[in-house]
């Protein structure tokens, strides 16, 4: 899939399409990276900060839209 959702401080099930413990890098939105490795079963950890960032994993690149856990809302104005 070109982009995946995933919500700020959750980890995001890739065991469907990559095996536990595959190496990845993240790319931020601030042009730092973090390399790690999916968990033992098969999920991305929670490490993102919210936004858009780019993951690359098993030659292939992916978006991942980080999700804030609540959102600005016009009662909050």
């Amino acid at each position: 899939p070109p982009l995946l959702t995933v919500d700020q401080d959750s980890n995001l099930d890739l065991s469907e399409w990559f095996a536990a413990q595959t190496p990845f890098t993240l790319h931020l939105e601030d042009g730092s990276s973090i390399d790690a490795t999916l968990t033992a079963s098969g999920e991305l950890p929670a490490l993102a900060p919210v936004g858009y960032q780019q993951l690359e994993i098993s030659g292939q690149h992916l978006t991942i839209a980080v999700a804030p856990k609540t959102c600005f809302s016009m009662a909050m104005a």
